[in-house]
């Protein structure tokens, strides 16, 4: 008996998401110059001609996660500085969602950092991380100003206290790649947020 449409919908949506999930494993390892078809059809248990039925390169392969992790990043930033409460309390609430899950997928992270960096990525792809982590950059520094006029935050350049506050999440994630299977004690959200908190007592109220 045929499947139904419904299920061909599911069929195909659950292995993208398995292509695009093996896929970053592999970027991560290889690098987007090293990682060829093959690879990610071996990764992810199906053959190339399969793989070829959901992208057509592997260049929309990266581009998709690419895509995928720095627009989810994005999305749940600008929710944190929509939502209630005081700025640091939402700028933590961020930190708690985000920090477990960069230790549990580092190779998104590293995906984002060839996309940045690497030569061999085509300049779209690089255009589209950017745009998303500038994004991601202004809504990080309006919750960092907001805190700083409630007296939650540090009063030191809000730029630089931003800069630092995205780099030690990255590389915090970096780092979770590197010690992979290792005996290695990260830090949670509270105690990243230390280098942003402002002396106690200094609090003045949430704008």
């Amino acid at each position: 008996m045929p499947r139904s449409k419904d299920a061909n919908t599911t069929i195909r949506e659950q292995r993208r998401t398995l292509i695009l999930a093996s896929a970053a494993n592999v970027f991560a390892r290889k690098g987007y110059a090293g990682t060829k078809i093959p690879d990610l059809a071996a990764a992810a248990a199906m053959s190339q001609g399969l793989l070829y039925r959901y992208f057509a390169s592997k260049e929309q392969v990266f581009a998709s996660l690419v895509e995928q992790a720095t627009q989810g990043i994005c999305l749940h930033a600008r929710q944190a500085l929509i939502g209630q409460g005081r700025a640091w309390d939402r700028l933590a609430a961020f930190t708690e969602q985000m920090l477990p899950y960069q230790y549990q997928h580092p190779e998104h992270a590293l995906v984002v950092a060839q996309a940045l960096t690497s030569e061999a990525v085509p300049p779209f792809i690089r255009a589209v991380a950017l745009e998303h982590l500038t994004q991601l950059r202004l809504v990080i520094k309006t919750l960092i100003v907001l805190g700083q006029e409630a007296g939650a935050i540090v009063q030191r350049d809000p730029d630089q206290l931003t800069m630092l506050y995205l780099a030690t999440l990255h590389g915090l994630a970096a780092a979770a790649a590197f010690f992979d299977g290792e005996n290695a004690s990260f830090p949670d959200a509270t105690t990243l947020l230390l280098v942003l908190q402002a002396a106690p007592g200094t609090t003045t109220g949430d704008p």
